[in-house]
C-alpha cells in the first residue's frame, strides 16, 4: 500500500502535517485539499500552530500549502514551524503570547479585517487593528493605535497614530518596505531585511526594534 503524500495529526499545541518524502507539489496541494474537505468544520474558527513533518519543504511549496489550508478551512494559523527542527517549544511560547494579545484585543473591542490587503490598497482606523491575513507589497495600513497581521507583512504600517508611543506592529512573515510607529520611521529596502519569522516591531532609544515576541515584551506594549 502506498503512503499518503499528506496526513494531519493534532497535538496539544496545534496541527502537525506530515509530507511524504517523494510527493510532488501537486500531488501534495490535491492530498491536503482532500484531507481538508473530508474535516470540513472540524477546523473552523481553530488558532492553531502549524508545524510541517516528513519532506523538506521549499518556501514555496511552504506557501502554496498555506494557500490550500486558507482557502479550504477557516482556522487561524498563528505560526509555523518544521516539526522535525525541534521548534515546539519555542512555537508554544509564541502561540501563548499571541493568544494573549489577541484576547486584550477583542476585550477593547479593536477593529478586524478579514482578508488580504493587496497592491494599491488602503486600509486606516483609528484604533489598534488585527488582520486576518496579508499585507502585500504596495498596501498601506494606518492604524491609531497598535497592529497584528496574522498573515505577511510586505508593505508599510504606519501605527501609533493617535499618540500612541507604546504601539507596536506584529506579524507571522516580517518583511515590511516601511513602517512607522507613532512618527518614528524605520524602511527596509531589501525583502527579507527585517525577518521571515513572526516579530513584533516597537520603539526602543528612539528607533524601531524588531524581534521574536515574548512575555517580557508584549506587557511593556500596548494595543
Amino acid at each position: 500500500m502506498s503512503k499518503e503524500a499528506v496526513s494531519i495529526k493534532g497535538t496539544q499545541d496545534g496541527l502537525i502535517i506530515q509530507i511524504e518524502e517523494t510527493a510532488g507539489l501537486s500531488e501534495m496541494i490535491a492530498a491536503l485539499q482532500k484531507k481538508l474537505t473530508q474535516a470540513k468544520g472540524y477546523f473552523d474558527d481553530a488558532k492553531v500552530a502549524l508545524e510541517f513533518s516528513g519532506k523538506a519543504l521549499s518556501e514555496t511549496e511552504k506557501h502554496e500549502l498555506l494557500e490550500v489550508i486558507r482557502r479550504y478551512s477557516k482556522m487561524e494559523i498563528l505560526s509555523v514551524g518544521d516539526h522535525d527542527k525541534n521548534e515546539a517549544p519555542i512555537l508554544k511560547e509564541k502561540v501563548t503570547e499571541l493568544s494573549h494579545l489577541l484576547a486584550a484585543a477583542q476585550k477593547k473591542g479593536i477593529s478586524f479585517h478579514n482578508g488580504t490587503l493587496r497592491s494599491g490598497q488602503s486600509l486606516s482606523v483609528d484604533t489598534a487593528i488585527v488582520i486576518l491575513g496579508d499585507v502585500n507589497n504596495g498596501a498601506i495600513v494606518n492604524a491609531g493605535s497598535s497592529a497584528i497581521i496574522l498573515g505577511k507583512l510586505r508593505g508599510v504600517v504606519n501605527c501609533g497614530l493617535a499618540d500612541k508611543p507604546n504601539a507596536f506592529v506584529f506579524a507571522l512573515e516580517m518583511r515590511p518596505t516601511l513602517l512607522q510607529i507613532n512618527n518614528v520611521y524605520g524602511r527596509f529596502e531589501n525583502e527579507g531585511e527585517a525577518g521571515g519569522d513572526p516579530m513584533i516591531a516597537y520603539i526602543h532609544a528612539e528607533q524601531i526594534a524588531i524581534e521574536p515576541l515574548s512575555h517580557s515584551l508584549s506587557k511593556n506594549l500596548e494595543l
